[in-house]
Protein backbone atom coordinates (compact mmCIF):
# COMPACT_ATOMS: atom_id res chain seq x y z
CA UNK A 1 0.00 0.00 0.00
CA UNK A 2 1.85 3.11 -1.37
CA UNK A 3 0.73 6.12 1.01
CA UNK A 4 1.46 3.29 4.15
CA UNK A 5 4.68 3.00 3.07
CA UNK A 6 5.00 7.11 2.58
CA UNK A 7 3.97 7.19 5.97
CA UNK A 8 6.17 4.67 7.05
CA UNK A 9 9.20 6.23 5.23
CA UNK A 10 8.48 10.31 6.57
CA UNK A 11 8.30 9.71 9.92
CA UNK A 12 11.03 9.67 12.99
CA UNK A 13 11.58 6.31 14.55
CA UNK A 14 9.60 7.64 17.62
CA UNK A 15 6.53 8.45 15.75
CA UNK A 16 6.05 5.48 13.73
CA UNK A 17 6.25 3.11 17.45
CA UNK A 18 3.60 5.54 18.38
CA UNK A 19 1.51 5.15 15.21
CA UNK A 20 2.03 1.30 15.94
CA UNK A 21 1.18 1.75 19.70
CA UNK A 22 -2.29 3.93 18.97
CA UNK A 23 -3.47 1.40 16.12
CA UNK A 24 -2.54 -1.46 18.28
CA UNK A 25 -4.70 0.76 21.20
CA UNK A 26 -7.60 1.27 18.84
CA UNK A 27 -7.76 -2.05 17.09
CA UNK A 28 -7.24 -4.52 20.40
CA UNK A 29 -8.18 -2.94 23.46
CA UNK A 30 -11.78 -2.66 22.70
CA UNK A 31 -12.07 -6.29 23.19
CA UNK A 32 -10.51 -6.00 26.74
CA UNK A 33 -12.98 -3.65 28.00
CA UNK A 34 -16.08 -4.97 28.56
CA UNK A 35 -18.37 -2.60 27.74
CA UNK A 36 -16.36 -1.60 23.68
CA UNK A 37 -19.70 -0.13 21.77
CA UNK A 38 -18.24 2.99 21.36
CA UNK A 39 -14.72 1.65 20.58
CA UNK A 40 -16.37 -1.19 18.17
CA UNK A 41 -15.61 0.77 14.84
CA UNK A 42 -11.54 1.01 14.68
CA UNK A 43 -11.59 -2.64 15.28
CA UNK A 44 -11.63 -3.03 12.02
CA UNK A 45 -8.42 -1.28 10.80
CA UNK A 46 -6.33 -4.31 12.42
CA UNK A 47 -5.07 -5.07 8.73
CA UNK A 48 -3.60 -1.39 8.98
CA UNK A 49 -1.91 -2.14 12.55
CA UNK A 50 -0.84 -5.82 11.42
CA UNK A 51 1.06 -4.06 8.09
CA UNK A 52 2.66 -1.05 10.01
CA UNK A 53 3.91 -3.29 12.96
CA UNK A 54 5.34 -5.68 10.45
CA UNK A 55 6.58 -2.26 8.51
CA UNK A 56 8.28 -1.23 11.92
CA UNK A 57 10.32 -4.55 13.08
CA UNK A 58 11.14 -4.23 9.16
CA UNK A 59 12.60 -0.58 8.59
CA UNK A 60 13.86 -0.37 12.17
CA UNK A 61 15.60 -3.80 11.83
CA UNK A 62 14.11 -5.39 14.77
CA UNK A 63 15.89 -8.32 14.83
CA UNK A 64 16.44 -11.54 17.33
CA UNK A 65 19.49 -11.91 16.37
CA UNK A 66 20.59 -14.68 19.00
CA UNK A 67 19.45 -18.31 19.16
CA UNK A 68 18.50 -18.22 22.33
CA UNK A 69 16.09 -15.77 21.51
CA UNK A 70 14.31 -16.97 18.72
CA UNK A 71 14.14 -20.55 20.56
CA UNK A 72 12.41 -18.31 23.23
CA UNK A 73 10.31 -16.54 20.79
CA UNK A 74 8.99 -20.17 19.39
CA UNK A 75 8.03 -21.13 23.18
CA UNK A 76 6.31 -17.81 23.30
CA UNK A 77 5.05 -18.25 20.14
CA UNK A 78 3.49 -21.95 20.90
CA UNK A 79 2.47 -22.24 24.44
CA UNK A 80 -0.63 -19.56 24.05
CA UNK A 81 -1.26 -21.24 20.68
CA UNK A 82 -1.32 -24.42 22.64
CA UNK A 83 -3.08 -23.03 25.67
CA UNK A 84 -5.64 -21.12 23.53
CA UNK A 85 -6.41 -23.87 21.12
CA UNK A 86 -7.05 -26.25 24.22
CA UNK A 87 -9.67 -23.67 25.78
CA UNK A 88 -11.12 -23.15 22.28
CA UNK A 89 -11.61 -26.86 21.75
CA UNK A 90 -12.96 -27.78 25.53
CA UNK A 91 -15.46 -24.62 25.24
CA UNK A 92 -16.83 -25.26 21.57
CA UNK A 93 -16.69 -29.26 22.19
CA UNK A 94 -19.76 -30.94 20.48
CA UNK A 95 -21.25 -27.73 19.24
CA UNK A 96 -20.39 -25.08 16.08
CA UNK A 97 -17.76 -22.78 16.85
CA UNK A 98 -18.37 -19.47 16.79
CA UNK A 99 -15.42 -16.39 15.62
CA UNK A 100 -15.57 -14.23 18.63
CA UNK A 101 -13.93 -10.94 19.33
CA UNK A 102 -11.62 -13.38 21.40
CA UNK A 103 -10.34 -15.36 18.86
CA UNK A 104 -10.86 -13.23 15.92
CA UNK A 105 -7.67 -11.27 14.13
CA UNK A 106 -7.69 -8.62 16.63
CA UNK A 107 -7.58 -10.48 19.48
CA UNK A 108 -4.79 -10.26 22.22
CA UNK A 109 -3.29 -14.03 21.41
CA UNK A 110 -3.47 -13.73 17.74
CA UNK A 111 -1.87 -10.04 17.97
CA UNK A 112 1.11 -11.28 20.22
CA UNK A 113 1.49 -14.81 17.86
CA UNK A 114 1.60 -12.03 14.67
CA UNK A 115 4.54 -10.33 16.36
CA UNK A 116 6.52 -13.22 17.18
CA UNK A 117 5.92 -14.62 13.57
CA UNK A 118 6.87 -10.59 12.50
CA UNK A 119 10.25 -11.20 14.47
CA UNK A 120 11.19 -14.93 13.84
CA UNK A 121 10.68 -14.16 10.02
CA UNK A 122 12.70 -11.50 9.72
CA UNK A 123 15.30 -13.21 11.51
CA UNK A 124 15.66 -15.68 9.12
CA UNK A 125 19.30 -14.90 7.54
CA UNK A 126 17.50 -14.66 3.57
CA UNK A 127 21.45 -13.38 2.18
CA UNK A 128 22.37 -17.08 3.01
CA UNK A 129 19.50 -18.60 0.71
CA UNK A 130 19.90 -19.22 -3.19
CA UNK A 131 19.02 -16.18 -5.61
CA UNK A 132 15.31 -18.04 -6.73
CA UNK A 133 14.36 -18.37 -3.38
CA UNK A 134 15.82 -15.06 -2.15
CA UNK A 135 13.87 -13.51 -5.35
CA UNK A 136 10.84 -15.33 -4.03
CA UNK A 137 10.93 -14.53 -0.40
CA UNK A 138 11.27 -10.84 -1.54
CA UNK A 139 8.48 -10.47 -4.49
CA UNK A 140 6.54 -12.43 -1.98
CA UNK A 141 6.73 -10.53 1.03
CA UNK A 142 6.35 -6.99 -1.33
CA UNK A 143 2.95 -8.70 -1.83
CA UNK A 144 1.57 -10.00 1.66
CA UNK A 145 -1.05 -6.55 2.46
CA UNK A 146 -2.43 -6.88 -1.06
CA UNK A 147 -2.60 -10.89 -0.65
CA UNK A 148 -4.12 -10.89 2.57
CA UNK A 149 -7.06 -8.15 1.75
CA UNK A 150 -7.53 -10.42 -1.64
CA UNK A 151 -7.96 -13.67 0.31
CA UNK A 152 -10.70 -12.31 1.26
CA UNK A 153 -12.63 -12.78 -1.91
CA UNK A 154 -11.03 -16.25 -2.39
CA UNK A 155 -12.11 -17.40 1.26
CA UNK A 156 -15.76 -16.68 0.29
CA UNK A 157 -15.40 -18.87 -2.89
CA UNK A 158 -13.61 -21.85 -1.07
CA UNK A 159 -15.20 -22.05 2.51
CA UNK A 160 -18.23 -22.16 1.64
CA UNK A 161 -17.41 -25.43 -0.72
CA UNK A 162 -15.44 -26.86 1.89
CA UNK A 163 -18.65 -26.60 4.28
CA UNK A 164 -20.94 -27.85 2.08
CA UNK A 165 -18.99 -30.99 1.11
CA UNK A 166 -17.60 -31.20 5.33
CA UNK A 167 -20.25 -29.59 7.71
CA UNK A 168 -18.23 -31.38 10.42
CA UNK A 169 -14.97 -29.35 11.79
CA UNK A 170 -13.13 -32.06 12.84
CA UNK A 171 -13.47 -33.41 8.88
CA UNK A 172 -12.39 -30.54 7.82
CA UNK A 173 -9.04 -30.00 9.66
CA UNK A 174 -7.49 -32.83 7.14
CA UNK A 175 -7.72 -30.16 4.52
CA UNK A 176 -6.73 -27.13 5.94
CA UNK A 177 -2.98 -27.08 4.89
CA UNK A 178 -4.40 -27.12 1.22
CA UNK A 179 -7.38 -25.14 1.38
CA UNK A 180 -4.72 -22.08 2.91
CA UNK A 181 -2.29 -22.83 0.39
CA UNK A 182 -5.04 -22.55 -2.18
CA UNK A 183 -6.23 -18.96 -1.11
CA UNK A 184 -2.67 -18.28 -0.61
CA UNK A 185 -1.68 -18.82 -3.83
CA UNK A 186 -4.89 -17.01 -5.40
CA UNK A 187 -4.57 -14.02 -3.75
CA UNK A 188 -0.97 -13.24 -4.89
Amino acid sequence: MPFLNVIVQHTMRSQLRSCVIALGLLTLLPYAVPDYAFFDHWVDLYPVFYYMLGAYIGEYRVMLDTRRKRMASVIALAAPAVIWGIFNFSDYRGRNFLWEARNGYNGIVIAISTCLIFLLVHSVPVERMPGLVRRLIRRISGLTLPAYLLSYCFDQIVYPRLNAVFPEAYRQLVFFPGVVLLVFVCSL
